[in-house]
């Protein structure tokens, strides 16, 4: 796989912690296929444009986000891609001011639409922690 190929993949998960941070609503939704899927821990999945719509304007009136994405791996065919990567960071609660150091796992799959690349599918949860 290309270098510009990687880079053009990773590009729209980059996009989308720099603007969940940042609570950009439409920027997060725009990153998405129409049909996409996001599927949290814990919480129903959400699919098109209408749902990812209502989970994130849930999830920024909840929390702030401080997340900070490393690549683990990156697969290309064709006009489909997946980006395994996790984040560090931390996330605030609105209601409480609690603010709570997370580690996360995170799935991309991403379509390229019209020469673009989107999100089309994405997971995550917190890895299980070591038992002592």
């Amino acid at each position: 796989m290309s270098t510009h190929l990687t880079t053009s993949v990773v590009l729209p998960v980059e996009r989308y912690f720099e603007a969940l941070n940042k609570h950009d609503l439409d920027a997060v939704v725009g990153l998405f296929t129409d049909d996409a899927a996001v599927m949290a821990s814990e919480a129903p999945t959400a699919v098109g444009t209408a749902e990812l719509r209502g989970a994130y304007t849930h999830g920024f009136a909840m929390m702030e986000f401080e997340r900070v994405p490393e690549i683990d791996e990156t697969i290309t065919e064709r006009d489909l891609a997946v980006v395994r990567c996790h984040t560090k960071g931390t996330f605030t609660l609105k209601a409480s001011g609690m603010r709570m150091e997370a580690v996360s796992r995170e799935l991309f799959a991403l379509k390229r639409v019209a020469g673009e690349w989107k999100i089309h599918s994405y997971m995550f949860n917190s890895p299980t922690p070591p038992q002592q």
